[in-house]
């Protein structure tokens, strides 16, 4: 699973299954001002907005 949490109290925000084990460390960027985390689920590139 891969999930967010609130900065000031650690309470979970939003949580994703992948469905397999999560192989690399988040890696974030930006495109054209958006930012954007990355991450390796088993074979299956995912890729989350930030807002």
């Amino acid at each position: 699973n891969f999930f967010a949490l609130d900065a000031e109290d650690g309470e979970p925000v939003w949580f994703f299954n992948t469905g397999a084990h999560i192989r690399t460390n988040p890696m974030g960027f930006a495109v054209d001002g958006n930012q954007r985390v990355a991450i390796i689920g088993g074979q299956t590139l995912f890729v989350f907005g930030l807002e």
